[in-house]
């Protein structure tokens, strides 16, 4: 309470902490998805690049969702996503050339990492 201005009613807290329970709400997705409790950057710069960087990627998501007819994906925190179940890798080059895209590494292959024990 000594943080609050005195002329405030009960009547502007409450409504200052539903904006806050809204900003968090919007914002706790990220944090479950892209891992963004702290920003692993310095200075403000860079914490404001990080920051607009995620916006961009809700963006994407959301015009994905849209694009692809399925507007009820828009909003979920997970859509997207890598699985473990797909290889992404592996079937998007190909789906890509056949709707017209021009593969840029055309010779590439994926091979799995070789690692050596010492």
């Amino acid at each position: 309470m000594d943080f609050i201005p005195s002329e405030w009613i009960k009547e502007d807290l409450i409504k200052m902490m539903n904006i806050r329970m809204e900003i968090e709400r919007q914002f706790s997705h990220d944090i479950v998805v892209y891992h963004t409790r702290r920003a692993n950057v310095r200075s403000l710069e860079m914490v404001s690049k990080h920051r607009y960087l995620i916006l961009i990627l809700n963006l994407l998501k959301i015009l994905t969702a849209y694009k692809v007819g399925r507007p009820g994906l828009i909003g979920k925190a997970r859509i997207f996503t890598m699985t473990k179940g797909v290889d992404f890798y592996s079937v998007f080059p190909a789906v890509a050339v056949k709707d017209g895209f021009q593969n840029l590494l055309p010779d590439y292959k994926r091979e799995p990492t070789k690692l050596r024990l010492l």
